[in-house]
Order: C-alpha cells, then sequence, then structure tokens
C-alpha cells in the first residue's frame, strides 16, 4: 500500500470522526440560566432556566456559586429580608428536561436583587446526562451561566415603567387643569 493510500484513509477517517463529533454536538442539551425583563410587568426581573439545546437532559442538578434569592423586590432597595429558593428545581433539580422547555421565575425587580445579590454576578452550573447519537451511553455535560444583574442598568426595570406613566398622567392632569380652568373663567 502506497503512502497515498494511507493518507487518503487517514483523511477519510479524520472526515468521518469531526462530521460526527459535529452530528453529536449538534443533538446534545445546553442549559442556560439568564435574567429577562418580564413581559406585563416592566419593573419585574424574571429568572429563565431553559434548554435551548436539540436533546433532553436528564438528572439535571444546579450548583450555584452561593445560594440563589428569590423573591428580591424592591423598586429602591430590598422591601423584605432575604429569601432563597430553598424546594424547586434549585433544590432537587430536573428529572427529564426537554428541548426548549423553561422554567420562568418571578425573580425581584432592580435594586432590590442588586441588594440580594451583594452587587455581584451569579454563578451556575448545570450539570446533566445527556443520550450519545448513537444511544450507548449516557456521556455527562455541563453548562455554566453567569448573571450580572448590573448589566440590567439603565433599561425600564432599573427605574420602573412606574415612574414613567406618573410623568405622562401628570402631563394628562396638567392639560385636564387647563382646560377647567378655561371653563371656570367662562361661568
Amino acid at each position: 500500500m502506497g503512502l497515498m493510500s494511507v493518507l487518503t484513509i487517514v483523511i477519510s477517517l479524520l472526515s468521518v470522526l469531526i462530521a460526527y463529533m459535529v452530528f453529536a454536538n449538534n443533538l446534545k442539551p445546553k442549559i442556560i440560566i439568564f435574567a429577562q425583563m418580564h413581559k406585563n410587568k416592566k419593573t419585574i426581573i424574571n429568572l429563565v432556566v431553559k434548554n435551548i439545546g436539540n436533546d433532553i437532559a436528564y438528572d439535571v442538578k444546579f450548583v450555584s456559586d452561593r445560594p440563589i434569592p428569590r423573591s428580591a423586590f424592591g423598586l429602591l432597595k430590598l422591601e423584605n429580608p432575604n429569601e432563597f429558593f430553598e424546594s424547586g428545581i434549585f433544590s432537587y433539580g430536573i428529572k427529564v428536561f426537554n428541548p426548549q422547555q423553561e422554567f420562568v421565575y418571578e425573580w425581584g425587580q432592580f435594586y432590590g436583587l442588586m441588594e440580594a445579590l451583594n452587587e455581584q454576578p451569579l454563578e451556575i452550573k448545570a450539570y446533566y446526562k445527556y443520550r450519545n447519537p448513537l444511544k450507548l451511553w449516557y456521556p455527562k455535560g455541563k453548562d455554566v451561566s453567569v448573571i450580572d444583574i448590573r448589566e440590567m442598568s439603565g433599561l425600564p426595570v432599573n427605574y420602573g415603567s412606574v415612574r414613567v406613566e406618573l410623568k405622562n398622567l401628570t402631563e394628562e392632569v396638567k392639560k385636564i387643569r387647563q382646560v377647567l380652568d378655561k371653563i371656570d373663567d367662562k361661568i
């Protein structure tokens, strides 16, 4: 067998290996955890846990660098003593986490979360098992999410849409008062 034949076989095997690695990587789960503005309540920040991958994650466990706060409400400061997730998925995990499935928690408000997190990023790791494309074994996966609530500074969650709505309401009240003053002058 000549050198060209050996090189052809090696290149073919490498091509198959790379194709399999790309294929396998596209089929694995990917668990992300992030903060997001609530769609209907502009001052509320949601904590979202989502499997954005293309396969099921099994026996998912979450590990954080410190306790994860919950119900951290407060437009100017934390209104109540710090509470932490002591049940649910952050304590018990998720047995089967399907692709595109998500868990959404009303996490708190900007300044409440800033105080509850001591103005520091929160790191949460997700450990899980998944099936390889050949369905022969369950490799282990790990995804890391870092949430820095300070990144939401300047968004409506920071100052709250309540202030904007109050400003608009004040302008409307001024207009109504001007109309009433004109009517009063004619009487």
